[in-house]
């Protein structure tokens, strides 16, 4: 691995890595251009037991406004994918890194006449960012078309997991945290299908995301929705949209979504989603799961 060529200067702003604009710094920040650069980053920072954090598109990502003494690895240089015919059931598998962006998969799945994962529609980001947070939408996510997956494990080792190995459940991965520390590629087996069928579900799909703040510095939904419930509704019910801290706001389209209107900072968004956890908890009883990561002390 070149570390000149994959380290950028220590403490640089996170702040251009994530939709939301904001954060501190890092001391370590790597780019690997394959996996074995992405284990040997990792490697270096477990030697000198410095934590990691594992960076995508940054859309569902909420960073400290420290500086991070960590090393984040930065996955959006492991972006390699592959198509093979699979001569067992006549399906597509596809061999994709975790930093391929989500929609350019999507269209090469509507290219190739592949259906699967329409599901995807209006998602930003990586895949395996998407994947280590089981994006979904309209009951749909990845556990019908994930056949396996690679990972790097916490001992330094790459790990693969069959398709009977991973339990896929509401926007959670199958992987203990604890042990497993990113998403390398993931193999995808998807069904040939008429391309006006694909098009009418992603038109679907689209249809689920209407009132959603597009064109907005946001991260996505904030929160999981409750079992049974939306999050956003119980938001929206507790008069949580519009309330503000610094240029933090809560969407007056999607309650569920906070904006970065100008200069707002880490803290003011997570003061912010704390007030409308609060809020929600005092009226409804109801604990809301935060669906964002969160990347240093809060």
């Amino acid at each position: 691995m070149n570390q000149e060529k994959m380290n950028l200067p220590t403490k640089i702003s996170l702040k251009p890595f994530n939709t939301w604009g904001v954060g501190g710094s890092c001391s370590n920040l790597v780019t690997p251009k394959t996996i074995n650069d992405a284990l040997d980053a990792y490697l270096s920072a477990k030697h000198k037991e410095e934590l990691v954090y594992i960076l995508g598109g940054g859309s569902n990502v909420l960073i400290s406004d420290s500086n991070l003494n960590a090393t984040v690895i930065h996955s959006v240089g492991l972006n390699k994918i592959l198509l093979n015919k699979n001569t067992l059931n006549d399906n597509i598998e596809i061999e994709v890194e975790s930093g391929f962006p989500v929609q350019e998969l999507l269209a090469i799945a509507v290219k190739n006449n592949l259906s699967g994962l329409e599901f995807l529609t209006g998602i930003p980001g990586t895949f395996g960012g998407v994947l280590w947070g089981n994006a979904g939408a309209g009951q749909e996510d990845f556990g019908k078309s994930i056949t396996r997956l690679e990972t790097i494990e916490k001992n330094g080792t790459l790990r693969v997991w069959n398709r009977d190995e991973l339990n896929w459940k509401y926007r959670t991965c199958p992987f203990n945290s604890r042990n497993t520390v990113m998403i390398t590629k993931c193999f995808l087996s998807l069904k040939e299908a008429p391309k006006e069928g694909i098009l009418e579900k992603i038109k679907k799909f689209a249809a689920l995301r209407k009132g959603q703040p597009y064109g907005k510095m946001t991260a996505g939904c904030v929160f999981k929705n409750p079992d049974g419930m939306y999050a956003g509704r119980l938001l929206e019910d507790a008069k949580c949209k519009g309330l503000y801290c610094g240029d933090a706001i809560v969407s007056t389209a999607h309650a569920n979504f906070i904006e970065n209107t100008g200069n707002a900072s880490a803290s003011d968004i997570f003061y912010l989603s704390e007030m409308c956890k609060k809020r929600v908890y005092n009226q409804y009883g109801v604990e809301l799961e935060y669906e964002i990561r969160f990347f240093g002390d809060f």
